[in-house]
């Protein structure tokens, strides 16, 4: 077993992973000022997700601009990406672009939104963060938009084992205790 092992090992006992697939969907929001689309985008192996507040539904060249700026430089350029088939997903421009970068694209069926399982999980896991943080104040969702992905990032998945956090990173970040106490200092005090 152990000349197996290590006649497959690489010689810097690294772990080769698989290069990042990222399925990504855009959804419909509440508007927000500036803000009234989701793009969101989840990486297959890790289930770590990105949760980009964009102003309405955008064009391809900003959906891949969104990709390069908020997701790219974290996970790397995706060998796929799998998304719906909204019109920044399927336009010329959109594949123009992912060609130029060697990236393969992939569409769901129309109409089928379970083929892209893993981006409509998320999806109701947000809706169900935002109504619960925003249901007082819901024009206001976009700011609660990064606690909604560092929520759903601390999750354990049952078939990785671990958060997406973990995953990723190889720890879990540990988010600062909130307690109910004054500080003293009333920008701090209304910030939390």
């Amino acid at each position: 077993m152990c000349r197996r092992l290590s006649a497959t090992a690489s010689s810097t006992g690294r772990i080769h992973l698989p290069p990042p697939v990222i399925l990504a969907s855009g959804q419909q929001c509440a508007p927000w000022p500036g803000h009234t689309t989701i793009l969101v985008v989840v990486d297959r192996f890790s289930k770590s997700c990105r949760l980009l507040p964009l102003p309405g539904l955008p064009t391809a060249l900003q959906t891949a601009e969104a990709l390069f700026t908020h997701v790219f430089r974290h996970y790397g350029v995706p060998e796929d990406i799998v998304s719906d088939r909204g019109p920044q997903f399927t336009s010329r421009v959109w594949k123009a672009f992912m060609q130029h970068l060697g990236i393969s694209v992939s569409l769901t069926s129309g109409y089928h939104p379970q083929s892209n399982g893993q981006v409509e999980r998320v999806n109701q896991e947000v809706g169900r963060f935002l109504r619960s943080y925003c249901q007082d104040r819901p024009g206001e969702w976009a700011e609660f938009l990064p606690w909604a992905e560092y929520a759903l990032n601390s999750l354990h998945h049952s078939s990785t084992g671990v958060t997406p956090f973990q995953c990723v990173l190889g720890y879990q970040p540990v988010l600062a205790p909130w307690t109910p106490s004054q500080t003293g200092t009333p920008a701090v005090d209304d910030w939390f």
